[in-house]
């Protein structure tokens, strides 16, 4: 099933040939941006940002598209891990060709999850099947949004320079979206301790690209904003607990 655009193609093209413009630095920015999407007189506002997101605005630049997707993670619907089976199952229906279903599953999924790269996605292309072409044209123009953003925040080239993605499997997304395959996956840690979906990239001509992308918000929401180590300290208490 063939859902790669020519506007996403052409995006993650540039993105090889050069690194993010600007540089987003993951432990330094992350907590400093959500401060702001928390301010009502920030321009950064999440309220605001969604809204100008939402009405597709063409001025919204992509450090605000990264800020909207940091302000997203401090909200109550935000459950990466939890939104994966939805996500999925939108795009089974889509592949076994029940596209009406898949539009009503992706509408519901994305009034409480309005940044799911993948229900976007998916949405665009039940759309197009349903001969909406606009909206179609519409929803795939925010895919587009959110990917820019993700290239914005890094390169991906290294584990200092990942690219920010909101949700665990985006990273794959955004590959497979480019109408690329995926390598080899696995997972590792930046110098600050960030955790990483390490993914490879394969080209048409075999060649392997290796990309690096930070869920660091993502896994601290599985665990309730605590470290893996403090949930096993918790989990072993609990177990000696039990024993008395």
């Amino acid at each position: 099933m063939k859902k790669a655009s020519l506007i996403i193609v052409f995006l993650f093209g540039n993105f090889l040939l050069c690194a993010a413009q600007e540089k987003f630095l993951y432990t330094k920015d992350f907590k400093i941006i959500l401060a702001k999407t928390k301010d009502a007189g920030s321009n950064l506002f999440y309220d605001k940002l969604l809204k100008r997101f939402q009405a597709d605005d063409s001025t919204l630049t992509r450090p605000e598209i990264l800020s909207l997707l940091i302000g997203f993670t401090d909200k109550p619907a935000y459950k990466p891990y939890t939104v994966l089976e939805t996500e999925r199952l939108i795009y089974k229906l889509n592949d076994d060709g029940k596209f009406k279903a898949a539009h009503d599953t992706a509408v519901i999924l994305l009034k409480t999850y309005p940044l799911s790269y993948q229900g976007l996605k998916e949405l665009s292309y039940s759309y197009s099947k349903l001969d909406k072409a606009d909206s179609a044209e519409y929803t795939l123009n925010l895919v587009a949004k959110i990917m820019s953003a993700m290239m914005y925040s890094g390169d991906g080239r290294s584990a200092e320079t990942a690219m920010f993605a909101l949700g665990p499997a985006d990273g794959q997304h955004l590959i497979t979206g480019a109408g690329l395959s995926l390598g080899s996956m696995g997972s590792g840690r930046d110098k600050s301790g960030n955790f990483l979906d390490m993914l490879q990239a394969v080209t048409k001509e075999g060649d392997k690209i290796q990309m690096y992308f930070n869920i660091q918000h993502a896994v601290l929401k599985m665990f309730d904003g605590k470290s893996a180590k403090e949930m096993m300290e918790e989990q072993d208490k609990k177990k000696t607990n039990n024993k008395n």
